[in-house]
């Protein structure tokens, strides 16, 4: 497997690079690029505006999908991205073969199942966030023995062009590590929150899908780690406020185009956010099940659920 797809290789802020990046200090903003930098999140006005990105040119992004020019035929599209949020400790290892078998497939899967609904997708892409535990990694430091790294993190991916680099991404993935029960699962919705969404179809949807069989630690467990990231939100309520709603938006551009699927158990912090968040899907499992009753059917079924 190429370097590129591995679990060290560091993060690259323009973009360029679709491979893992270790996040550990930071996060860019929106206007800097799609990797994980090292100088933490920027201030708001150095790069969370959107208008570099799209956010301000909505009304240019709806012409070229035809929205604006009815003229020259209406057609109702749907843009989707997908962030693969990842449970990677070693009770993972049912959902990590799903996502690596169905990579190569996912796009005609996916485009299959909204044929059905008479719905298109004309553009689809998909990033990956991988997830186990900050202290864990450094105890595995403090005994020399190896490491994994507590969260991963890829660039989107434009499906079917890139389907064989996200293939590679996802089976570069291993369960392993975990120290502890409760893993850092909200650090990674954190960093699925503020990924670098398009905004060019006249229907958007941005789609978070994580997978994990146990509760996560507080924002914040695991800080005294040299991995963890600077800027990330500091409480359940800060997240909270980075997912947003109607009458606060938070960092999720388009909010009539977010959803999360939580496959997770309804203890801790996802029974909090599937009450109190919005356009929440949420498909209980017990903790500590290696969630072995998840097929790919019911994965793909949800998926499609929260597009149409």
């Amino acid at each position: 497997m190429s370097d590129n797809y591995g679990y060290t290789m560091p993060a690259t802020p323009g973009g360029s690079n679709r491979g893992y990046g270790t996040p550990g200090q930071g996060h860019p903003g929106q206007g800097q690029g799609q990797g994980y930098g090292a100088q933490g999140y920027p201030p708001q006005g150095q790069g969370y505006g959107y208008q570099s990105q799209g956010w301000g040119n909505a009304t240019q992004g709806y012409q070229q999908q035809g929205y604006a020019s009815q003229g020259q035929g209406y057609r109702l599209t749907y843009g989707v991205d997908i962030v693969f949020c990842i449970d990677c400790t070693e009770s993972m290892d049912n959902v990590i073969d799903i996502v690596k078998s169905r990579a190569l497939s996912f796009y005609t899967d996916v485009q299959a199942v909204m044929a059905q609904k008479n719905k298109q997708i004309d553009s689809l892409r998909v990033r990956v966030v991988a997830f186990r535990d900050y202290l864990a990694y450094e105890e595995e430091r403090r005994r020399h023995t190896h490491t994994n790294e507590p969260m991963l993190v890829t660039d989107f991916f434009t499906l079917p062009a890139e389907a064989h680099k996200l293939e590679a991404s996802v089976k570069s993935l291993h369960p392993a590590g975990g120290g502890d029960d409760p893993e850092d699962g909200l650090e990674a919705l954190a960093y699925s929150i503020r990924s670098d969404w398009a905004l060019t179809s006249f229907r958007n949807r941005h789609i978070i899908v994580l997978w994990t069989d146990q509760e996560p630690h507080q924002l914040g467990f695991g800080a005294a780690s040299s991995r963890y990231p600077r800027g990330m939100a500091s409480s359940l309520a800060k997240l909270t406020e980075w997912w947003g709603d109607a009458m606060m938006p938070g960092y999720m551009p388009e909010q009539s185009a977010k959803r999360l699927i939580l496959f997770a158990p309804n203890a801790g912090a996802w029974s909090y956010i599937s009450s109190n968040w919005d356009n929440v899907l949420h498909l209980p499992s017990r903790a500590g099940d290696h969630l072995q009753d998840i097929d790919y059917q019911k994965i793909l079924g949800s998926i499609a659920q929260t597009i149409a």
